[in-house]
């Protein structure tokens, strides 16, 4: 999203799987330099995908974000590009923590009241990671086979599949013994197994059907207790995050923001 920060208009990314506002160091001495804050040195380091940046500052608090605001902790990273933000810690001007998020029509609102024009699914923030983390069913249909998968997902603006899946959640497990889930694996040029996932004719998850979708299907996150991630794709669909009140709107597709 484009909003202003201390009179600079910036190009802020919106993730949901990181545990603070992430500025890098250049815009920090440009435009924070004098902000009423107090930040302490850090040696801590973060990991963001495949690069590992040094924590060069830490603070807790409000920063202005448009007409909006930021409240959390706040990072500040040596060699870092751009600003990152956590969409759970988005304030609208009247103090809700309320955001709505429709990707296919290129809109985001923050603190507006929710309307309940849909579903509702319950939502929660994972006491150690901040994730948002919402409670519903994934199912997959193909071959005349369906698996009902129940869990929760994590809500993960950072992937670009729809549903990714991990093996080791019960669920999952039961489905792939009891033959309702054929995981298929991706190999390299020299046949070497890369990846697994699995495609389905349709997969319905929070009341959204969609089809021929490919999910993806990982071993390799063993901390992770969840049933998957949710990702990207779903946010086409017009879907309120109210964290205030943990629910989480899915909205009838006729309604607009």
């Amino acid at each position: 999203m484009t909003a202003d920060i201390r009179g600079e208009l910036c190009e802020i990314m919106v993730e949901s799987g990181i545990p603070a506002l992430l500025i890098g160091q250049d815009f920090y001495e440009r435009a924070l330099s004098g902000v009423d804050m107090t930040f302490e040195p850090s040696q801590a380091k973060i990991r963001l995908l495949n690069n590992v940046y040094e924590i060069t500052y830490k603070t807790s608090g409000e920063l202005q974000i448009g007409q909006d605001k930021y409240c959390g902790p706040i990072f500040i990273l040596k060699d870092f590009e751009g600003i990152s933000l956590p969409i759970q810690n988005l304030y609208g001007e009247s103090g809700n923590r309320i955001v709505s998020v429709d990707i296919l029509n290129s809109r985001l609102s923050i603190g507006e009241v929710t309307v309940n024009t849909g579903k509702s699914y319950r939502l929660y923030l994972d006491k150690k990671t901040g994730f948002p983390i919402v409670k519903s069913e994934v199912v997959i249909s193909s071959r005349e086979q369906k698996a009902v998968l129940k869990g929760n997902l994590i809500v993960d603006f950072g992937n670009p599949m729809l549903v990714f899946l991990m093996s080791q959640h019960k669920s999952v497990q039961k489905g792939i013994k009891n033959g309702k889930i054929m995981p298929q694996d991706a190999r390299d040029a020299n046949g070497n197994v890369m990846a697994q996932g699995i495609y389905a004719d349709t997969v319905t998850v929070c009341g959204q059907e969609y089809n021929d979708v490919s999910i993806g299907l990982t071993g390799k996150m063993t901390a992770i207790k969840e049933l998957g991630f949710l990702g990207i794709p779903f946010f086409n669909s017009f879907v309120s995050l109210d964290f205030d009140n943990g629910l989480m709107y899915v909205r009838l597709p006729n309604y607009t923001l």
